[in-house]
C-alpha cells in the first residue's frame, strides 16, 4: 500500500509540473495557435454585442447561417460566407493564406465592421 501511495504521488506531482512547464514555455516563446489574430473574431464580437451570440461549442459556420438569417444581415450573407472561408483557411489550413489573401481577409472584415456601425 505505501508503494502505491508513493507511485500515485509521483504521477500526480510530475503531471502538474509538466503542465506548468509546458504552459510557461508557450507563454515565454510567444507562440500561439495560428489564426487567433483573425479579424473575423472582431466581427463575431461585434455581432455578439448586437445580440447575435454564438452558442458554446457552436461552429462558426452554423452560427453565421443563424446570424445572417436576421433581417439586418441578409444582404451581407454572401460576403460574410466568403469571409468565413478565408478565416477558416487562415486558421486551419497548414499552408495558411498568402499575403494578398491575408490583406483581403483584413480589408473585408474591416468593411463588414464599418457597415455594422451604421
Amino acid at each position: 500500500m505505501p508503494i502505491l501511495c508513493v507511485l500515485l504521488f509521483q504521477i500526480v506531482f510530475r503531471s502538474r509540473r509538466f503542465r506548468r512547464t509546458a504552459a510557461g514555455v508557450l507563454r515565454a516563446s510567444g507562440s500561439s495557435w495560428p489564426g487567433l489574430d483573425s479579424e473575423f473574431y472582431q466581427l463575431e464580437a461585434r455581432l455578439a454585442g448586437h445580440g447575435i451570440r454564438r452558442g458554446r461549442g457552436e461552429p462558426l459556420s452554423e452560427w453565421l447561417i443563424r446570424a445572417t438569417a436576421a433581417s439586418t444581415l441578409i444582404h451581407q450573407r454572401q460576403s460574410l460566407g466568403e469571409l468565413l472561408r478565408l478565416h477558416y483557411r487562415y486558421r486551419f489550413d497548414p499552408l495558411g493564406l498568402g499575403a494578398e489573401e491575408r490583406d483581403l481577409l483584413r480589408c473585408r472584415a474591416k468593411a463588414c465592421l464599418a457597415s455594422l456601425e451604421t
